[in-house]
């Protein structure tokens, strides 16, 4: 899981999870004209670690948001 919010202190790597996780249901559903639903469950295997990591600039584009609270947003 990468936070594209947060980098390190150069400013070239993002705040980054690391797990192993074994998928236990994978199930994609849509109407003909809407978008797909995916509903997944997963257990990860032991601990997640912590780090960084690197992204090219093309895998930067390919992510298509950032996670953001469902408050609004006040101030600056």
């Amino acid at each position: 899981i990468i936070d594209k919010l947060k980098k390190d202190t150069d400013g070239k790597k993002f705040e980054a999870k690391y797990m192993h996780a074994l998928i236990s249901n994978y199930e994609e559903t849509a109407a003909a004209e809407d978008n797909v639903e995916v509903s997944l469950e997963y257990a990860v295997q032991m601990v997640h670690q912590d780090g960084f990591a690197t992204l090219t600039a093309e895998q930067e584009k390919q992510v298509q948001y950032a996670f953001e609270d469902t408050t609004p947003k006040t101030g600056g």
